[in-house]
């Protein structure tokens, strides 16, 4: 298989770390993989143009928007799609097609990820006979109507393939039954201009602390309706921030991005970034951090999230 990194594996990398967007065609035939940061290249079209393709041949790959979250799949199948003529079928079978080329060729690339499709593209399903995508996943993912004369191990194993199957099509459903943190970001510090290396002993309030070259990771496991806090140590100045990460319901699921910028000669510490949730609808929405405090205060708090 080959993989092409735009501009460069390094920069890929760097931005997988810090879970950035990602751009990434896949071939239908699952020998290539281009990938790229999103604001590399911004669009599919465009990757392709940069990676040294036509952008014509845009017809030839998957295309995918991919983080640690998940995988949006831009679910756009071709007229030039395979032998098959009736519209039903050839949909149906690049689908299936995607299902199995889709998360091999991602797990080459470090990324095991549930795949999405959004709600826009979905409407390619009703012409599959006129019947929506849940049902057909049943004929999809597994020989449904040979279940009953199959052993009961099998019958589990399809039965939660399809509940999974399901919950990734459906993100309301998917987010209520999310597994992993609810809770990530990435926090940066700055002290009079020069960036500060936290330890993981300076954080403290995290299940989980990963030390980057630029900033800190942080995982909170979440669950709860509230504000889940951790603390800051700013080292040389000995100073301690709270950071108050708000879920505005149990299941929501909030990511961020906050830059700490400290000016003693001020005596001011600007917050600024931005943050993510998931809404009732299991929408994406977004916010901006943009806070002033002041150095001598005794208790730096702020708060990073939608609450109400």
């Amino acid at each position: 298989m080959e993989i092409i990194y735009y501009p460069d594996k390094e920069n890929f990398q760097t931005a997988a770390d810090n879970d950035e967007p990602l751009l990434v065609l896949v071939s239908f035939d699952g020998n290539q993989i281009i990938a790229s940061q999103i604001d590399e290249a911004v669009e599919h079209h465009i990757l392709l143009k940069k990676a040294g393709f036509k952008d014509t041949d845009i017809d030839k790959y998957f295309r995918l928007v991919v983080d640690r979250d998940g995988a949006d799949w831009t679910f756009v199948c071709p007229e030039s799609y395979s032998s098959i003529t009736r519209k039903d079928k050839k949909i149906e079978e690049f689908f299936k097609d995607g299902m199995k080329i889709i998360p091999a060729a991602l797990k080459k690339i470090g990324y095991d990820v549930p795949i999405e499709i959004a709600k826009r593209y979905r409407r390619h399903f009703d012409v599959m006979n006129n019947v929506k995508l849940d049902f057909k996943l049943a004929d999809i993912f597994s020989p449904y109507k040979e279940m009953k004369r199959q052993r009961p191990i099998f019958r589990i194993f399809y039965i939660l393939l399809f509940v999974v199957a399901f919950c990734i099509l459906c993100k309301p459903i998917y987010y209520r039954l999310y597994a992993g943190d609810r809770i990530k970001g990435n926090v940066s510090v700055t002290v009079d201009g020069e960036a500060i290396m936290l330890a993981e002993e300076d954080i403290s309030g995290c299940r989980k602390v990963k030390i980057n070259s630029d900033s800190t990771y942080i995982a909170i496991k979440g669950g709860e309706f509230g504000g889940y806090s951790f603390a800051v140590n700013i080292p040389n100045i000995d100073k301690e921030i709270t950071i108050v990460c708000s879920q505005y319901n149990w299941w929501t699921v909030t990511r961020f991005d906050l830059d700490v910028i400290i000016d003693t000669a001020n005596n001011t510490v600007k917050f600024e970034g931005s943050y993510s949730y998931v809404d009732g609808d299991g929408k994406i929405r977004k916010g901006k951090i943009n806070e002033l405090k002041m150095l001598s205060d005794d208790n730096i708090k702020i708060i990073v999230g939608f609450y109400l």
